[in-house]
């Protein structure tokens, strides 16, 4: 069975959620993210797209991007753009393409569980791409980003979120 725990999240402040919320960062590419964001120092794409805050001609999968990655992920918590949930959770959350709708949680899984495909891998991701994003979650000491994972059976989890949704 895979092993979840809930975790004290930290969630867009109410008051700027609207400038805070970005697309997930791939789904844009550095120049269509960058155009996203002028304007607005609040867009999360400074958190999960740091290139764009960084001269053109730099390595996007460089160490200087990901520190720039921490520095405006610090600056959106010193800023209250993001604040730290007061009690540890296991969020839902919903997603909606078209008439398509599901609901799923986020909560802290065991990375033992994932290399011992537990978890499974909802598509392949290439290599470059997987080591540029661990090395910013190492590097921000977060994963400012939620990593997609699918589950079968339990439809104890599955009731829990309906009643919860429905509510």
């Amino acid at each position: 069975m895979v092993k979840i725990r809930s975790f004290k999240g930290h969630l867009a402040n109410k008051d700027m959620v609207s400038h805070v919320l970005s697309p997930p960062n791939d789904t844009l590419d550095s120049a269509e993210a960058k155009v996203m964001a002028e304007g607005n120092p609040m867009s999360f794409l400074h958190v999960v797209k740091p290139e764009i805050n960084l001269p053109q001609t730099l390595d996007p999968y460089s160490l200087e991007v990901h520190q720039q990655g921490r520095k405006a992920l610090n600056h959106f918590i010193e800023n209250e753009y993001i604040q730290q949930d007061e009690e540890k959770r296991i969020y839902i959350y919903k997603m909606q393409m078209g008439d398509h709708v599901q609901h799923g949680i986020l909560a802290l899984t065991s990375i033992e569980d994932y290399e011992n495909n537990l978890i499974k891998k909802h598509e392949f991701t290439l290599k470059k791409k997987l080591d540029d994003r661990t090395s910013l979650i190492d590097t921000q000491n977060a994963n400012a980003e939620p990593v997609f994972f699918t589950f079968k059976g339990h439809d104890y989890v599955k009731q829990k979120i309906a009643e919860i949704v429905t509510t």
